[in-house]
């Protein structure tokens, strides 16, 4: 991973904003972990039978929380994690220590793991931090093996609570981009050739936060 001072600003966002909360962010949002990990092992079990010889990559791995709830169900799997931030990954390392673990720019702009096809692709909660949200789900499906899933999950812009975090966050968070609505989020994927969604959920973690859940094709 390049130093720090070389990186792009916003990249030197990301690391300080998650090197504060690593060690207590999931903690933090236990409904978050529960809820997102379900939906993702409820939508793969739906049309999946393997119990072996599958790879899963994780980009935005963070503390490898999703890795491990993968592990638990299907420890033959080949699990990868990536993710920016140094100080989550280390958290990740000690969650799945058979995972294989990669500290990089998300982007895809490098590593080797970028040139590997996997048969699970997910991006839980990272699309509000990313640039050019369009060229990351289009990377996540350059991942995916054709036919195979990628599960997209990011906060849903659709209350006015909702509204009015994603205005603090602007403001407060220099490492948050954009959030979206599902009615925009959905039509950015409906416009992307490369993958079609397969099912859809919102997931309602408490009284104020709202996520909005994809699983896609791809095709």
């Amino acid at each position: 991973m390049k130093d720090n001072i070389k990186m792009p600003v916003h990249q030197r966002y990301i690391i300080d904003d998650y090197k504060k909360i690593a060690s207590s962010y999931e903690k933090r949002w236990p409904e978050f972990v529960k809820e997102t990990s379900s939906y993702v092992l409820d939508a793969w079990q739906s049309g999946n039978n393997k119990e072996d010889d599958v790879s899963v990559i994780d980009i935005g791995c963070g503390t490898g929380y999703m890795l491990q709830e993968i592990h638990n169900e299907y420890p033959k799997y080949k699990l990868t994690g990536i993710d920016i931030s140094a100080d989550m990954l280390d958290m990740a390392r000690q969650n799945v220590p058979h995972a294989f673990i990669v500290e990089d720019d998300v982007s895809g702009n490098c590593g080797e793991w970028i040139n590997i096809k996997y048969e699970m692709v997910l991006s839980i909660n990272i699309l509000h931090h990313i640039e050019d949200y369009i060229d990351h789900i289009k990377m996540l499906s350059s991942l995916c093996n054709s036919g195979g899933s990628i599960f997209l999950c990011d906060f849903a812009i659709d209350n006015y609570k909702m509204r009015l975090a994603e205005i603090y966050w602007r403001i407060f968070h220099k490492s948050h981009r954009r959030a979206f609505s599902t009615n925009n989020l959905r039509r950015v994927i409906d416009n992307i050739d490369e993958v079609k969604i397969i099912s859809f959920d919102n997931l309602y973690l408490t009284k104020f936060w709202n996520l909005q859940i994809y699983h896609l094709k791809k095709l």
